[in-house]
């Protein structure tokens, strides 16, 4: 479910930890879909977890934000 971060942000919480999946990095860059639509981006923190943004560009021809479910794949 897409979310925002204490900054405003608008993530998709990962549902996993990235080092313990891909092994430990500095930065885990990352490309794959949200709901169809072809995403890259960079792993940050988010609460408790990790997350990707979806920033405003992205976002304008989509219609996402927070509160809708999305169906996300992605390889680093």
């Amino acid at each position: 479910m897409v979310t925002t971060d204490g900054r405003g942000r608008v993530m998709v919480p990962l549902a996993f930890h990235p080092d313990g999946a891909w092994g430990a990095r500095t930065a885990h860059r990352v490309h794959g879909t949200v709901n169809g639509m072809g995403v890259r981006a960079v792993v940050e923190p988010l609460g408790d977890g990790h997350g990707i943004v979806l920033g405003p560009a992205w976002r304008r021809g989509c219609g996402l934000g927070p509160g809708d479910e999305v169906e996300v794949v992605i390889t680093p």
